[in-house]
């Protein structure tokens, strides 16, 4: 079984209350019978999906019976009544040993005691964010009224949980700074979109797929400390998460914690424009030590402090360039006066100024070469404290280039 399924398992739980005969309803398709797993399968096999087998999970109580008559070649799994911890440990413990065994699974948590579908939720979506097994749908029937003849309609809680994951790595992102783990969300969106039934739905599950690959964007011009593209990067997804607001909090509450973390932490790396590239690069290493990112804030610290000496004491002819428009169009001015830097740290017949702006990049591009090099692993390498290191370079750096 391990490695070789391709279509997805449907796993249900079976209860032992009492089964009437309901007309179940998903999107158009409407089926009469007992049991919500029943017409789950069936709405779901007439759209084109396929099972590679069911798997029905109750206690000795359960109403099997039911489902030997409805449901052919399923496999029945025993849990404890869940009379007390032990039982339920237990019963987590053979939840999380049989769904580890399936790449893909669809839930129905419809027909159980209520501590099972719970739990089997639980199991399911830690073993979905392990990636050990990929939650397809999570399906619940809603029954207004339980009696013989009434009408139910099955929804599916999938968007529920991929909004939480979205959640988990927008926080991921203000934490840290990275991005990962989208292409899984980017994928529910996608199918979510096809699935709407309506032409509003299918755009907002389409807008949040292109902020989310924007953020992916721009968690790679992150990850290479590529500070102009950061910025526009960055106020490109603020201004399209904003448009969304209204629609958001209006008809999807649980989606509005994200985008408004998001909108929060791209306006910041935003509120960089119109100020200078120097003070974009020194502030973005000021963050990313704050998340303790050191190799980032170390490099962005290099860059800073050597595109504002290059400012200073170069004659590049597009100063107005990095001044404004928080970006460089002479790299290999740059490079030279780092050059020129070196030679002239310690050189006294130079001004004053020159000999500080050297000396102060001296000392931040030979701890930015320990960082990076991985010198500071080695046994007879000096112990430092880092972040305070790099915090006493920033300081030094910013109060020459004025901030």
């Amino acid at each position: 079984m391990d490695g070789v399924e391709t279509k997805p398992v449907l796993v249900g739980v079976l209860g032992a209350g009492k089964w009437w005969n309901v007309y179940y309803q998903m999107g158009e398709n409407r089926v009469s019978t007992n049991y919500a797993t029943h017409a789950l399968k069936k709405f779901l096999e007439d759209s084109g999906m396929r099972f590679s087998e069911v798997v029905l999970f109750g206690t000795s109580g359960s109403n099997w019976s039911l489902a030997d008559y409805l449901i052919k070649n399923y496999r029945r799994v025993i849990v404890p009544e869940g009379r007390d911890e032990s039982e339920l440990k237990e019963t987590y413990t053979i939840f999380f040993e049989e769904l580890s065994h399936h790449k893909s699974i669809v839930l129905d948590l419809t027909h159980a005691f209520r501590h099972l579908s719970q739990l089997l939720l639980i199991v399911a979506y830690y073993l979905d964010l392990l990636g050990t097994t990929r939650i397809e749908g999570i399906y619940y029937a809603l029954l207004p009224e339980p009696k013989e003849g009434a009408s139910s309609t099955i929804v599916n809680l999938k968007p529920l949980l991929t909004s939480l994951r979205t959640l988990f790595n927008v926080e991921s992102f203000r934490e840290t700074l990275k991005v990962s783990g989208l292409n899984s969300i980017l994928k529910d969106l996608e199918l979510y979109a096809r699935q709407a039934t309506s032409r509003k739905e299918k755009e907002l599950f389409s807008r949040i797929g292109s902020i989310l690959k924007a953020l992916r964007t721009l968690g790679v011009y992150v990850s290479v400390n590529y500070t102009p593209q950061i910025v526009s990067q960055s106020i490109n997804i603020s201004e399209m998460a904003k448009q969304l607001i209204g629609t958001v909090s209006k008809n999807y509450p649980y989606i509005l914690p994200s985008l408004n973390v998001l909108i929060h932490e791209t306006d910041e790396l935003a509120s960089f424009e119109n100020h200078p590239l120097w003070f974009a690069q020194l502030q973005l290493a000021k963050k990313c030590l704050k998340l303790g990112r050191y190799t980032s804030a170390i490099i962005n610290l290099r860059e800073g402090f050597l595109t504002y000496t290059c400012h200073e004491l170069s004659d590049c002819k597009e100063k107005n360039y990095c001044e404004k428009q928080t970006n460089c169009k002479s790299h290999e001015t740059r490079e030279k006066v780092s050059k020129l830097l070196f030679e002239i740290r310690d050189n006294k017949n130079m001004p004053e100024p020159h000999i500080k702006y050297a000396k102060t990049f001296d000392k931040i591009a030979q701890l930015r070469n320990n960082i990076v090099h991985g010198y500071m692993g080695r046994k007879n390498a000096p112990k430092t404290n880092l972040e305070e290191e790099i915090n006493k370079l920033l300081e030094e750096a910013s109060k020459l280039a004025k901030i």
